[in-house]
């Protein structure tokens, strides 16, 4: 097998170390003969199908990326000088001195002198999830520590409990999860705290959400080592089996034996690295992806791209599921953790992708579902004629590692066609948690894309929040470097209004990055397309839509 190609080495030297320019992207259609696995489009492909049942509306939950911190430690280290603070071995290099008074901190954070300090031991939920608070400790008083561990955090109960307790209002019939169970802390992470971390967050996800089935899918975090996955057609003795395919393993028993799934499902999630292809009770078919094989960090993921751009086999697993739910007029949606148009993913493999969907929309594809990015985000798949084809959703993350504060969403769908009609989101603001007297964190409603979108209602309310919508009313306003207001409040969302919310004002225009984050990444369905959009736009050197002042 060719592991050095030229465009293997120039990829590796371009993602390993900048070394050398990102080469040309070649022509997938031509050095993967994409025509050939599957059949000619039929005209009628080129719409949704015809639907006959009532135009029935139901709702499904969408959360992702917890990064379930399970070694953090009240008293230790918040503001360090690592990547990941609030650890036993946290430290910040520069000290402060003993006249340091940490009190005044947070009474200038809080803008009064009356400030009710969040420092408080014991803090948990009974087996009854009944909150409660401990006792005080002002730890900016003694400047102690404590090393105990802090079982009401943020993702183990507050945010699964609000989203239970929203659930009774909303009734959801499933939840979508997009990845990222496990912590950032890649330094201290093995097998054994990657499973732990998995085994016991699931286990409180169904301990919360109880019997709403949760689809999952796996992040980058979700596996040892980090971010590596081989393929199962290197299964040669050049490797350890049990060393790389453990977690799907671990994945398949233990979302059966959660509920999830059929018995009958088990070998299917185990073949495909815990991606997997099942249909809901209502007929909408869900297909899983796992993100790591087309995955930059993935070492595996270099090996022949040009020659072998499917080395995993899942881009046939994807067709085939495609194919046969064409034939059957049946709807169809798909989720991975890092998106395909990401900078984390191989451009070869970005636009193969981005090449499938196009083929099965829109009568197949009725919707994408990514994580990964820990922000509010979109992506719009455009034809050649520069029409809205698809699109994907980016969910916001529980996790406030961004910094963002905690958030998710759910969907309300369409039955039949499945498509997405509207989606409430919700986040928490986790200042107010530092001075709130050890209360349980509130959960706010923030927006819907129709109300903050589409305030005049221009949008018809029987018609989905599709490509076509998010181009119309988003990405066109986005596309205007004039439109400083509608640029800082798309931030505002993409970061849930948070302190530290980008300040897009750069004169009288949009700020290159904010640009380059609103405009230019939501545009684009490929990595090719946003390079080329940050470097300047389309090939004639402007964006897609006309920029026109307001």
């Amino acid at each position: 097998m060719n592991v050095s190609s030229n465009l293997t080495l120039d990829y590796y030297c371009h993602y390993k170390g900048k070394y050398c320019a990102l080469p040309e992207t070649p022509d997938v259609a031509d050095i993967f003969d994409l025509e050939s696995l599957w059949p000619k489009k039929e005209p009628k492909h080129a719409f949704e199908p015809n639907y006959t049942r009532s135009r029935e509306l139901f709702n499904v939950l969408h959360i992702s990326d917890f990064h379930n911190e399970l070694r953090y430690q009240l008293g230790s280290e918040a503001n360090c000088s690592q990547g990941l603070c609030c650890l036993p071995e946290s430290y910040n290099t520069a000290l402060t001195d003993s006249s340091y008074n940490f009190t005044d901190v947070y009474k200038s954070v809080s803008g009064n002198d009356s400030v009710d300090l969040s420092f408080f031991e014991g803090t948990h939920y009974t087996d009854n999830d009944t909150y409660v608070e401990g006792e005080c400790h002002d730890f900016p008083k003694s400047r102690g520590w404590n090393w105990a561990w802090t079982p009401a955090s943020t993702f183990g109960n507050y945010h699964l409990l609000h989203i239970r307790n929203s659930s009774s209002l909303h009734n959801f019939e499933f939840s979508l999860f997009t990845g990222d169970i496990v912590d950032h802390d890649v330094i201290h992470c093995d097998a054994n705290v990657t499973k732990f971390a998995e085994i016991r967050s699931y286990k409180i996800m169904k301990h919360f959400l109880q019997d709403i089935p949760i689809y999952a899918t796996l992040g980058n975090h979700d596996t040892f080592p980090y971010g590596q996955l081989a393929p199962h057609s290197l299964n040669n003795g050049t490797f350890d089996e049990s060393t790389y395919h453990w977690n799907e393993e671990e994945m398949a028993e233990l979302w059966v034996n959660n509920g999830w799934f059929k018995e009958s499902e088990k070998a299917n999630i185990s073949q495909h690295y815990a991606g997997f292809s099942t249909t809901t009770s209502r007929g909408l078919k869900v297909i899983s992806l796992n993100s790591n094989c087309y995955y930059q960090k993935n070492l595996y993921a270099y090996i022949d791209v040009e020659n072998q751009p499917d080395l995993f086999g899942q881009w046939q697993f994807l067709i085939d599921e495609l194919v046969e739910s064409e034939r059957k007029g049946q709807r169809v949606w798909i989720l991975a953790h890092v998106p395909a148009g990401d900078s984390d993913t191989l451009p070869i493999q970005s636009n193969i992708f981005a090449r499938i969907v196009e083929r099965f929309s829109p009568y197949t594809i009725a919707s994408i579902f990514y994580g990964h990015t820990h922000k509010d985000q979109f992506k719009i798949l455009h034809s050649q004629n520069l029409e809205p084809v698809n699109m994907a959703w980016i969910s916001q993350a529980i996790t406030p590692l961004g910094p963002a504060n905690p958030s998710w969403r759910y969907y309300e769908v369409e039955d039949e066609s499945f498509n997405i009609i509207n989606a409430f989101n919700y986040y928490s603001p986790l200042n107010e948690t530092w001075v709130n007297g050890a209360k349980e964190p509130v959960w706010q409603y923030e927006y819907s894309p129709r109300a903050a979108y589409d305030s005049k209602g221009e949008w018809p309310m029987e018609a989905p929040l599709n490509a076509t919508f998010w181009d119309k009313f988003v990405l066109q306003r986005l596309s205007n470097l004039l439109d400083l207001n509608f640029h800082q409040a798309y931030t505002d969302y993409m970061y849930r209004v948070n302190p530290y919310v980008p300040d897009c004002k750069n004169g009288s225009l949009v700020s290159a990055d904010c640009y380059a984050d609103n405009y230019c990444y939501n545009l684009a369905f490929t990595i090719d397309e946003y390079d080329k959009c940050v470097k300047g736009g389309s090939d004639d050197g402007m964006s897609i839509h006309e920029t026109t002042d307001t």
